[in-house]
């Protein structure tokens, strides 16, 4: 057809690329010679003539009803045929287009709002179970590290680091040895002791103390040599897991006996480490 009719009602004739003027535009139900009304606005309450009259740029506003198809038939001024064009679908209009936008825009809106809760939830999901794992698997660790000699008798001596820690471990005395518990949980403590026992017969263990009691003995270490037997050098390994409140107080003491001679604790040592 030598027109441009676009779904918002413009028309443009032409003929040979150059606007009509003047050009009458006659609108048809389609497959009969039914005029059919076509309108000025988008509300469909402004009915143009018939035939609709273009002006001196061969445009027009032709609004038709979605509900129909149409057949055009394009004269010049004198009445005489340029084109026609049969069974015209026309989209919805301006109006019910944006309400159909504004429903998509809503639905979209809607799945975005359902996607993002759904996301949250597996984020806190996600950071629930890692939280588990975490509590199981990953540990706060502090070197508290001691090393003593010539520790003879019966009489406790602490094990412990002198000084400052790394990481800094509150409620850790460099002095004492003691440790005051900050929060509640569960803490691993780990070591060993090492001792020579020089004449013939000694032992060394160690001892953990809670609020200045003696709990358990975590490692016991033994010699017994027959009367002027050698030296012998001995080392136990211990590691414990304990369920501490907030605010006890935890020691590590080392003691040791011999039965002739003295004995000597060297290479005290002693890590703890903290769940999560």
């Amino acid at each position: 057809m030598s027109g441009f009719y676009t779904p918002d009602g413009r028309f443009l004739a032409t003929e040979n690329g150059r606007p009509v003027v003047g050009a009458k535009l006659y609108v048809y139900l389609a497959g009969t010679t039914t005029p059919a009304t076509s309108y000025k606005d988008p509300a469909l309450t402004v009915p143009n003539t018939s035939p609709v009259i273009m002006d001196a740029q061969g445009r027009g506003v032709v609004v038709l009803d979605p509900a129909h198809s149409y057949d055009f038939e394009l004269q010049r001024a004198d009445g005489s045929l340029i084109s026609s064009q049969s069974n015209i679908v026309v989209p919805a209009s301006s109006s019910a287009l944006s309400a159909v936008s504004a429903a998509l825009s809503a639905e979209a809106t809607a799945r975005v709002a359902d996607d993002s809760a759904e996301n949250a939830a597996r984020v806190a999901a996600d950071a629930s179970l890692q939280s588990q794992i975490t509590g199981l698997a990953v540990f706060a660790a502090y070197d508290l590290t001691g090393s003593m000699n010539s520790v003879n008798g019966t009489t406790p001596a602490a094990i412990y680091k002198s000084g400052t820690i790394s990481p800094s471990l509150a409620g850790y005395n460099g002095t004492t040895g003691e440790i005051t518990i900050a929060d509640t949980g569960w803490y691993t403590f780990e070591g060993y002791l090492q001792f020579t026992i020089v004449a013939n017969e000694g032992s060394s263990w160690v001892t953990i103390q809670i609020n200045g009691s003696d709990y358990r003995e975590v490692a016991l270490a033994r010699n017994e040599n027959s009367a002027g037997g050698a030296s012998i050098t001995v080392r136990q390994t211990f590691s414990v897991s304990l369920g501490l409140t907030a605010g006890a107080v935890v020691k590590f003491v080392a003691s040791q006996q011999g039965s002739s001679g003295p004995t000597q604790t060297k290479g005290l040592w002693l890590h703890m480490s903290r769940e999560h």
